[in-house]
């Protein structure tokens, strides 16, 4: 067609099987960048960190979700209708973060959180693996993730507990004594 377009700042990206629309992750250095280019281009697309949606037929782009965090796992249903995504925006400053899993249908965006550490059918202690796969079933009456338990230092740290080795743990530590004449 001729037409050309950049979209600054996408980590990743995925096309529709009926190639209508492109998803796209976009992430940017830092929350002090994101403002000053909001502050000097608002029409410009991707200038924070977020997911995009772009109907190729019109160039119209709607940004799904956005705000500091890890977007990824971009992934639409085989009819092209809807589209999932993980992201860690909500719990991004935490030193372990817990991931979330977005849905939204591509024709009318509208995005809703369908997962997250203690909803239901994720059992207690556990959470999204942040490198889950992101799968749609057959009758698309289901979306298929990953879970695994939180990892014990995890744990600890959100109770507020000392992560710091008690004495305890510092007295089962092995030593070694290394000697060369």
């Amino acid at each position: 067609t001729g037409m050309r377009q950049s979209f600054p700042n996408v980590n990743s990206s995925k096309f529709s099987k009926d190639g209508e629309f492109l998803a796209m992750v976009t992430s940017v250095a830092s929350e002090k960048q994101t403002k000053k280019n909001q502050a000097s281009n608002k029409e410009e697309l991707a200038y924070e960190d977020g997911v995009h949606l772009l109907r190729l037929s019109s160039m119209d782009h709607v940004t799904l979700l956005a705000g500091v965090g890890e977007y990824r796992t971009l992934t639409f249903s085989d009819d092209s209708k809807h589209l999932a995504f993980m992201s860690n925006r909500d719990d991004y400053n935490a030193k372990s973060p817990s991931w979330n899993i977005y849905l939204t249908a591509s024709h009318k965006p509208r995005v809703q959180k369908i997962a997250t550490e203690g909803s239901d059918g994720i059992p207690s202690e556990w959470w999204i693996a942040p490198q889950s796969s992101l799968l749609f079933s057959d009758d698309l009456a289901r979306l298929y993730f990953d879970t695994v338990p939180i990892a014990d230092d995890v744990l600890d740290e959100r109770k507020g507990r000392n992560t710091k080795s008690s004495s305890a743990d510092k007295e089962k530590k092995a030593k070694l004594d290394l000697w060369h004449w």
